[in-house]
């Protein structure tokens, strides 16, 4: 599978006083395994809900495989963008009954057997038995790979995470990170996620756009971002310890 899974050509949107981002403009492949890094409150979130249209771009235009976002049925775009938030919403009930509320929205919607959600649960470092669980006494981490276990069994083209590994110990964060690097690779998924884990990128590999301000100031291969950022504003963010992850 060949050609852009996204695209934003100076893209823009404005919160109260400033510019949350500010003349973006980047691409990623279909495929391709992109991460976002910057300083907390550079835009990365902002990015993310752009892309799967929770907000609207006030310049600029954003294109998923090649489609301006604003030409698609918005049904159609949840199913191709699948996005997890940090915080995630979690239906009354089970993890069953949360994974299976994505069986409309999968590409054919059909009933899953538990075997199907046992698997997406693995990818995400869950356990069968899991099933079985109310979803209102999970902790954080654990309701996030609820959520991505949820979003997976969606199959979208193009998987939208943020912070995936915040709430997990380096352990758990390195799992998750493997798994989901082969669920992308088996499917030629575009995944794209912020993350403030500089080993973790390392380690994954793929494309590094960095955010600072709203700007977006560097974009490159991992090892090439990483190593010998070209930019002040790269520089400086990466000579600053990496923050701690959230419990």
């Amino acid at each position: 599978m060949t050609g852009k899974a996204l695209e934003l050509e100076g893209v823009g949107r404005r919160g109260d006083d400033r510019w949350l981002l500010h003349d973006v403009t980047v691409r990623a492949e279909r495929g391709e395994i992109v991460h976002i890094a910057g300083p907390s409150g550079s835009g990365k979130t902002t990015l993310l809900r752009l892309l799967a249209r929770l907000d609207e771009a006030q310049s600029g235009e954003v294109r998923i495989l090649g489609r301006s976002i604003t030409e698609w049925p918005v049904r159609e775009l949840r199913r191709t963008v699948g996005l997890v938030p940090q915080e995630p919403f979690l239906l009354p009930g089970t993890v069953e009954d949360n994974l299976r509320s994505a069986e409309r929205w999968a590409p054919t919607p059909r009933a899953r057997s538990r075997t199907e959600l046992e698997a997406a649960l693995a990818v995400c470092g869950l356990e069968g038995a899991w099933l079985d669980r109310v979803g209102d006494v999970l902790s954080r981490g654990e309701r996030q790979r609820v959520a991505l276990a949820r979003t997976l069994l969606m199959e979208p083209s193009i998987l939208v995470l943020d912070e995936p590994t915040s709430a997990l110990d380096p352990m758990q964060a390195r799992q998750l990170g493997a798994s989901l690097l082969g669920w992308a690779r088996e499917r030629q998924a575009t995944l794209v996620q912020t993350s403030h884990r500089f080993e973790e990128i390392r380690r994954l590999g793929g494309s590094l756009w960095v955010l600072v301000e709203g700007e977006l100031v560097e974009t490159g291969s991992v090892p090439d971002v990483l190593d010998a950022p070209r930019t002040r504003a790269a520089q400086v963010f990466f000579s600053e310890p990496e923050p701690e992850p959230t419990p």
